[in-house]
């Protein structure tokens, strides 16, 4: 189906049977598949960042997180979007990789929340192997990585089937960028994502909204009741990405 654009950055359409579809052939694959899993902030930073929109148009699958996308899509004249909030998809991704026993590495989080995530999903996807590199002082500035030279060697040990960066924090597209420049050279890696806040949600250090608030796509309202510093970050993407977005699509030469 064609993709939903917002600032020339497309936006994959799946049902949830399509989604596990193809996540279960990227898995089968021989080659490697980048996933992004932009949400209206990213894709708001994608607009006044040219190399951060290269970035995500170098993803080959981008999957809708934030249910402000689903309705901008309509909004827009596009049509029906889903959403699928990062952590699901990670689960997801973790439990299909247990069927073939497969190994997953997770790359950043805080602390230890690495590491708990990590013995949490083996526990829960019985055959799926884990391994955690978690508070890894990695850092991007100015165009140039710094981070310490054992990060790359331990993911070519491990040698894991999917590799999972959750590089992020205030630099939400951290871990995006990570991928596109350090993914390619790891030749066991069938899928890299960015996970983003997936590990402290499943360690156990952020906690999810009711299952009934996921439902009704108010998951940010309880982040912002539980975490008021987060404010900017959500007015960002409820009343700037929808100014932008519809701005851009009625005067798309404006860019």
């Amino acid at each position: 189906m064609k993709p939903v654009l917002f600032f020339d950055i497309g936006l994959d359409r799946f049902t949830p049977r399509s989604l596990e579809l193809r996540l279960q052939e990227i898995l089968a694959e021989n080659h490697q598949t980048l996933i992004a899993t932009p949400n209206p902030e990213m894709l708001l930073a994608a607009s006044e960042d040219e190399s951060l929109q290269s970035v995500l148009q170098r993803m080959h699958i981008r999957i809708p997180d934030g249910i402000g996308l689903t309705f901008l899509a309509r909004l827009t004249g596009q049509g029906n979007l889903r959403r699928y909030p990062g952590v699901d998809v990670l689960l997801d991704i973790c439990r299909l990789a247990a069927v073939n026993q497969q190994h997953v590495l997770l790359l950043g989080g805080w602390g230890k929340d690495a590491k708990k995530a990590a013995d949490i999903l083996e526990a829960a996807f019985p055959g799926l192997r884990v391994t955690a590199l978690g508070d890894m002082q990695i850092r991007y500035e100015d165009g140039e990585w710094e981070q310490p030279e054992e990060v790359l060697e331990a993911i070519h040990e491990a040698q894991p089937d999917v590799l999972a960066v959750a590089l992020g924090g205030g630099a939400y597209d951290r871990q995006e960028r990570w991928i596109v420049d350090h993914a390619p050279q790891f030749a066991s890696v069938k899928l890299a994502i960015g996970v983003g806040g997936a590990v402290d949600m499943i360690s156990g250090r952020v906690k999810r909204a009711p299952k009934w608030l996921q439902a009704i796509g108010l998951e940010w309202l309880w982040r912002l009741v539980r975490q008021p510093k987060r404010l900017g970050r959500i007015l960002n993407a409820t009343v700037r990405f929808p100014i932008r977005a519809i701005s851009d699509r009625l005067h798309p030469t404006q860019r």
